[in-house]
C-alpha cells in the first residue's frame, strides 16, 4: 500500500499527497433503490446500481446532506480508483 500518491486525470495532477489525506476526502455510501435521488445521483462518483440498491463514492465534506438511513463507510484506494476510472468526476 502506498503512503504517498499522485492522481492524474486527463494528464493533469488532481491530487498529490499522503494516501490518508485522499481517502479522508471520500466515503463509500450504500442505499436502497428508493434512496437514490437526483441530487445524490448527480454527486456520486462511480455509481453502481442493482435491483436491491446502489453504492458509490461520495465527497466526505458533503456527508451532512445524506439521509440518516444511508450507509457510510470508509473508502479504500482500490474502490476510489475504480470509481474515478468509471468516468466519475473526482472532487479532489
Amino acid at each position: 500500500m502506498a503512503d504517498y500518491v499522485t492522481y492524474l486525470l486527463a494528464g493533469k495532477i488532481t491530487f498529490t499527497g499522503p494516501l490518508s489525506d485522499l481517502l479522508d476526502r471520500y466515503l463509500l455510501i450504500k442505499g436502497g433503490p428508493n434512496d437514490l435521488t437526483a441530487a445524490i445521483k448527480a454527486t456520486l462518483i462511480g455509481l453502481q446500481e442493482s435491483p436491491v440498491g446502489f453504492s458509490g463514492v461520495w465527497p466526505a465534506d458533503q456527508a451532512a446532506m445524506l439521509p440518516d438511513n444511508m450507509i457510510q463507510e470508509p473508502v479504500d484506494l482500490e474502490t476510489l480508483m475504480i470509481a474515478f476510472g468509471k468516468g466519475g468526476h473526482p472532487h479532489a
